[in-house]
């Protein structure tokens, strides 16, 4: 995949541990690029993988899932899943 500047990546965050470091950039005025949309999920387990496969056919450029890892109270491999079935 050949990421540039302007690539328009939706981020899908986690409310425990993602959403608080988001606000944390904000709060000491580091930047990212505003072609970056997130939207709040309690665990990456709900990110369903049509989600990823809609954003994907409606022109972004890339998906991230920013997962809880080893404090995910569902277990840790809930990304690893739906990125297999993404796949």
């Amino acid at each position: 995949m050949n990421v540039t500047k302007n690539a328009r990546i939706l981020v899908f965050s986690t409310v425990k541990i993602s959403d608080p470091a988001i606000d944390m950039a904000g709060l000491l005025k580091l930047h990212y690029s505003p072609k970056v949309y997130t939207i709040s999920v309690p665990c990456s387990s709900a990110v369903k993988p049509r989600w990823i496969l809609r954003a994907l056919a409606k022109g972004f450029d890339g998906v991230f899932i920013a997962a809880d890892g080893t404090d995910c109270p569902y277990g840790e491999s809930c990304t690893e899943k739906t990125g297999e079935i993404v796949k």
